[in-house]
């Protein structure tokens, strides 16, 4: 992995980035006080995995979850 300095338009794939073991939309996201929930990943991985999960979730749910912050909202 590479550490990027300054901005660019477009990352490298294999650019470091901070992953969260659960992701945005998961429910799971903020239940695990105290805990590090958080690893490092290149920036093509990162995306990849961010990208199937939005898929899988199908529209509908997606925008439900996404929609006033986040995960912490549904139920």
């Amino acid at each position: 992995m590479v550490l990027l300095h300054g901005v660019c338009t477009y990352p490298p794939k294999n650019l470091a980035t901070i992953d969260h073991l659960d992701s945005r939309l998961s429910p799971e996201r903020g239940k695990h006080n105290g805990k590090l929930r958080k690893v490092a990943a290149c920036w093509e991985c990162n995306n990849k995995r961010a990208a199937a999960e939005e898929r899988a979730l199908g529209l509908v749910e997606l925008r439900r979850r996404s929609c006033n912050g986040g995960a912490y909202d549904v139920g």
